[in-house]
Formats: structure tokens, C-alpha cells, sequence
């Protein structure tokens, strides 16, 4: 059986690292969970000082190259920011197999709730302030412009297209 490499993305609480430490003990994977403490799990694997470089640089040659002298395939799973979509398009750039994970909303809000990953008290303040009239609220303003590329495609498959910076 051919293993890839692999790198998985998604909701919270939608299994990315229970499908790690499963490929891991059933397939021999190297589970990386990105959000582990300090980067433990790139300390473990020797790749971290690679991954620094893919956040600096945007560009995963480095990283890639560190994996294949590894002797088992690689996951890394991490529910990065958006602001990290570069981090996706360099690495399909380099043949890593990418993947993002869904679920139903109300069943994965419900399982991070679960697990503890949210102060319910505060969850619900945030709803309350939500539900205010527009002329109380304040605009929130999101602008993601990664480095190499901006990711375009459906639920199931992202492909990375050069970004052009807007002009002024």
C-alpha cells in the first residue's frame, strides 16, 4: 500500500487529530498535531525547524524534503487560522495531499464544548452582543492576503492561485 503525506485542515472537533493518531498506530504514520504545546510533535518528528521556515517563508521545499528522510509517511493536522491558507497552497505546491475536514455545525460546536475548547459563559455574552441592533455594534472587518497564493475550490479540495495584490 502506497502511503502519502498528508495535511489536514477543518471545523474544530471534527476528528483531524483522532485521524492522525489513528494512522498513526493503525499505518505507521508520524502524527504531527500543529497545535500540541510548543511544537512538541515537530520536536519528535526533527522537522520543526522546517516548519518554522514554511510559516516564514511560505514556501515548504524545506519541510517537504525533511519528511521524505523520515522513514514513515507524515500527517499534520492543524485548524489554523486563515491567515495561514498560504500554508495550504505551499504544500500542495509541493505534492502533500491536503484535506479539510467538516462537519455539521451544531454537532462540532457541541463536541469542542464537550472536550472544554470554549467557556460557554462567554460563548453566550458573544451571542448576546451578536443580537444587539447594527447602530450598537461595531463592523468586525476580516482580510486575508496570503503571501503565495489564496485558496479557491470547494469543500472537499483546495487549489491555490497566485494572489495580485489590489490596487490603490
Amino acid at each position: 500500500m502506497l502511503h502519502h503525506n498528508l495535511f489536514v485542515a477543518g471545523v474544530p472537533a471534527t476528528g483531524k487529530s483522532w485521524l492522525g493518531q489513528w494512522l498513526a498506530q493503525k499505518h505507521g504514520y508520524v502524527d504531527v498535531d500543529a497545535e500540541r504545546a510548543g511544537g512538541e510533535d515537530f520536536d519528535r518528528a526533527g522537522i520543526h525547524s522546517e516548519w518554522d521556515d514554511l510559516i516564514s517563508a511560505g514556501r515548504a521545499p524545506k519541510l517537504v524534503t525533511a519528511i521524505a528522510r523520515l522513514s514513515n509517511p507524515v500527517i499534520i493536522d492543524w485548524g489554523f487560522p486563515t491567515r495561514f491558507l498560504y500554508v495550504v497552497c505551499a504544500l500542495q505546491a509541493e505534492g502533500v495531499q491536503t484535506y479539510w475536514i467538516h462537519a455539521e455545525r451544531h454537532l462540532a460546536r457541541q463536541a469542542f464544548i464537550n472536550r472544554g475548547g470554549i467557556d460557554v459563559q462567554l460563548d453566550r455574552k458573544f451571542k448576546l452582543l451578536l443580537h444587539l441592533p447594527s447602530s450598537n455594534r461595531r463592523p468586525l472587518a476580516f482580510r486575508t492576503c496570503p503571501p503565495s497564493g489564496t485558496v479557491n475550490g470547494d469543500r472537499s479540495t483546495m487549489t491555490c492561485s497566485p494572489w495580485v495584490p489590489p490596487r490603490r
